[in-house]
Order: structure tokens, then sequence, then C-alpha cells
């Protein structure tokens, strides 16, 4: 039942782009970590107000031409079970995450653009009213 949130700069404006980036990272969720597909939930946040990196603006493509040339940035964060995936299984997920996102954002991606995974406990965590922790088998 992972939860995945994504926030890029600029934003994804395209119903279809967001839609298509979801639908990887989903497959990339299910083939990569084993999670159930129909419990995989992909989050895209709402245009930042601004972005920065080293403390200075990522500029969007309509001010880019002022200021230098347009860069893309995202921050990317999966949350899991602590303990239901091996360091490898994660580094996978990791490197399939970022080409994804890479290829998908327009304009030169920033180096800076961070994926995480975040492992919580079974028992902080769950869906339909239930935590992780009392779905396990006894």
């Amino acid at each position: 039942m992972p939860l995945l949130t994504l926030s890029t700069w600029p934003a994804l404006t395209q119903p279809e782009q967001r839609h298509a980036i979801a639908r990887e990272l989903t497959g990339h969720t299910e083939r990569l970590l084993g999670k159930k597909r129909a419990l995989t939930a992909v989050a895209v946040l709402a245009e930042p107000i601004g972005w920065t990196i080293g403390g200075e603006p990522v500029e969007p493509p309509d001010r880019a031409a002022e200021a230098g040339p347009a860069r893309s940035t995202f921050a990317l964060e999966i949350r899991i079970t602590a303990g239901t995936n091996t360091a490898q299984q994660k580094a996978d997920w990791i490197a399939a995450a970022w080409d994804t996102l890479r290829r998908a954002l327009p304009e030169a991606l920033v180096e800076a653009s961070y994926v995480s995974v975040l492992e919580l406990p079974a028992d902080d965590w769950g869906w339909g009213g239930r935590t992780q922790a009392a779905r396990l088998p006894r």
C-alpha cells in the first residue's frame, strides 16, 4: 500500500503527462518493490509558488530567458512499510523513478532533484481504517 507524492518545478499542467508518470511509477513500484498495483496511490501536488536550489531560484520557462536556461527539478517520496524491501530493491526503484522523471520533465533536469524512500513502522500507518500491523498474519 505505498503512497507516492510528487512535486515538480515547473508544475505538470497536462493531465495526460501526470497520468503517464503515475502509471509508470506505479509499474516500477509493482515490479521492483513487489507492491500491489490496486493499493498504490500517486499524488501529484499542485504547483509550488517557487523552488530554490542552493538558495537561488529555479526559473520557470517563461522567465528563464532573462535568468539563464530553464531548468526542471522534482521531489518524489514513497512511503512503504519498514522492513518489506531490501536495500537493492529500493536502490533499483530509486534509479527507475529518477529515469522516469528525467525523461518526463521538459527542461534540463537539475541534479539536485530527489527521490526518497520513507519506511514507516507497520503500526504507524495503514489504509481502510486498519494499520499495516493489524494486517500481518498471526
